[in-house]
């Protein structure tokens, strides 16, 4: 959870250090959101498993 955080952080930081408005700034900006929705991506999908197990054992 901390690295989703910490990802999150780093992607804000970058859209103010977007505001340069350059090519190659909005590229960098586009690779730190494809890996911030990667790690959010991991985490829902550990959440799904985790409520299939948990349903599963309440049955």
């Amino acid at each position: 959870m901390r690295r989703v955080l910490a990802e999150l952080a780093v992607t804000a930081a970058l859209v103010v250090w977007v505001s340069v408005d350059t090519p190659d700034m909005w590229r960098l900006l586009a690779r730190a959101c494809q890996g911030t929705a990667l790690a959010v991506g991991r985490v829902g999908i550990y959440a799904e498993d985790r409520a299939a197990i948990l349903a599963t054992e309440g049955a």
